[in-house]
């Protein structure tokens, strides 16, 4: 009787190990962050991306702002040349 119950707490043994090792295996695949540190650093990579897209969109308008204000400004200067070549002139 004393040999059965070695046998079957020595199966058992082997069943949780071996389940235990299957459920930390699947976990260490999952792909998923659970750490903290980890899931700061994914928040923080997050929330940079999503401040350089704000940026993008912000520089963007800017730089279209930029470029109009160029095209008036190249006018004026054409119109100033004309005028001071009209004054030469004469």
């Amino acid at each position: 009787m004393n040999q059965v119950f070695v046998a079957v707490l020595a199966l058992a043994g082997v069943v949780v190990t071996a389940f235990g090792g299957y459920i930390i295996a699947k976990h260490q695949r999952s792909g998923k962050v659970d750490t903290t540190d980890a899931a700061d650093l994914w928040q923080e990579g997050k929330d940079l991306r999503e401040f350089l897209k704000n940026r993008i969109i912000a520089l963007e308008s800017e730089v279209k702002e930029l470029k109009f204000e160029v095209r008036e400004l190249k006018l004026e200067i054409a119109g100033l040349r004309a005028e001071l070549r009209k004054q030469i002139k004469s």
